[in-house]
């Protein structure tokens, strides 16, 4: 008896050393801005944004790790300087308000270009510029980014409850955030990525006649890495 029950746990054993891993859990945030845009040729044209807003997850509670306070830094038109504070991160399946959670669902895969795919990042819009009213806010993307530069472009695609679905006609910028530390060493890596977006072109969904420009942060760790 028990030497069948020593068989049965060594047969547990190897089934469960043979099992594939279970994926990581999903962690990002994200802040947004979406107004005017500033490309001179939209400008030229007499396009403006006629449904502005602001969207984030993640702020204005800080990161464990960092105690950094929210919310966090945005791009700046016309700028190099990145951002310094990121904001912090929810992971797939929080609790999101009373009711809900958020959902966190992303890919970081490669090596010397860098495929980024945020299929569902999405909950309670918790910007601190948002209106009290808003509800929930998303966003999901597509892109590349070159390992040895930190640049990239894709589609980034946000929603508000103000703004509704705003949609990229042109390609985004993509820029990874540097190392504190090392500015030659970029926060990017399988499963993880700290960077930035600007899109210059963009149609919302309620007002299919004006254009936005979309600028943002985008955070994530514990993604896919295949």
């Amino acid at each position: 008896m028990k030497y069948g029950a020593y068989v049965l746990a060594s047969l547990v054993g190897v089934l469960s050393a043979c099992s594939p891993a279970a994926d990581p859990v999903g962690r990002g945030g994200f802040h947004f801005k979406v107004d005017n845009p500033l490309s001179s040729d939209l400008l030229d044209q007499g396009f403006n944004c006629a449904v502005p807003g602001v969207g984030g997850i993640g702020s204005p509670k800080p990161e464990n790790d960092t105690a950094r306070p929210g919310p966090p830094d945005l791009p700046v038109a016309g700028s190099d300087t990145q951002p310094v504070n990121m904001g912090s991160k929810v992971t797939d399946g929080q609790k999101a308000g009373t009711s809900g959670s958020y959902r966190v669902q992303c890919t970081v895969k490669g090596s010397s270009t860098y495929t980024v795919e945020i299929t569902d990042l999405l909950g309670p819009n918790t910007s601190e510029f948002a209106a009290s009213t808003s509800g929930e806010t998303s966003l999901r993307m597509t892109g590349s980014i070159n390992a040895a530069t930190g640049e990239g472009t894709g589609k980034v695609y946000v929603r508000t409850t103000e703004t509704n679905a705003v949609s990229p006609n042109t390609n985004c910028t993509l820029k990874v955030l540097t190392d504190e530390d090392d500015a030659s060493s970029f926060r990017v890596k399988r499963g993880s990525v700290d960077m930035t977006f600007v899109c210059p072109d963009n149609t919302p969904a309620t007002a299919q006649l004006s254009r936005c420009e979309t600028r943002g942060t985008i955070t994530l760790d514990d993604c896919l890495e295949e």
